[in-house]
């Protein structure tokens, strides 16, 4: 967590010089996950808030890794017990543009955007938290 910490401003200054939004977007998301890690929510929302418009300009070949900066997201959510947000945190790593999660990760967001539609928040809570348990034990955070 230090090495991401004292490399992330070298990382962000670098990203924008190349003027590349998505690889601004990439840092911002590590920053995130940081901020996450430092339990400062407000920050894991503004920094995936500000990756996500970056992203929004950015390349295909950039967008499809939102994921870094989304399972601090979902996370922070969960935390809060704000679960249709955390839910449409989720939701957004499973969509056909993003990288491919293992099948059991990604079965996991799905039952978990599925029960949010059926009405089952509690359902969709617990699905949520078993695949951060599961990203977590998988090294995607």
């Amino acid at each position: 967590m230090e090495a991401v910490r004292s490399l992330a401003p070298q990382a962000v200054t670098a990203a924008e010089a190349a003027t590349s939004p998505g690889f601004v977007a990439g840092a911002k998301a590590c920053l995130a996950w940081l901020a996450w890690q430092d339990e400062r929510p407000g920050g894991v929302v503004t920094l995936t808030n500000e990756a996500a418009e970056l992203w929004s300009i950015g390349n295909a070949l950039t967008t499809q890794y939102r994921w870094i900066g989304l399972w601090p997201l979902v996370a922070t959510h969960l935390e809060a017990s704000k679960v249709a947000e955390a839910v449409a945190a989720g939701r957004q790593m499973i969509e056909p543009s993003q990288e491919r999660l293992p099948d059991e990760l990604e079965s996991r967001l799905e039952s978990a955007c599925s029960a949010w539609e059926r009405d089952q928040p509690e359902v969709a809570r617990d699905k949520l938290a078993e695949a951060l348990q599961m990203a977590h034990d998988l090294h995607y955070f």
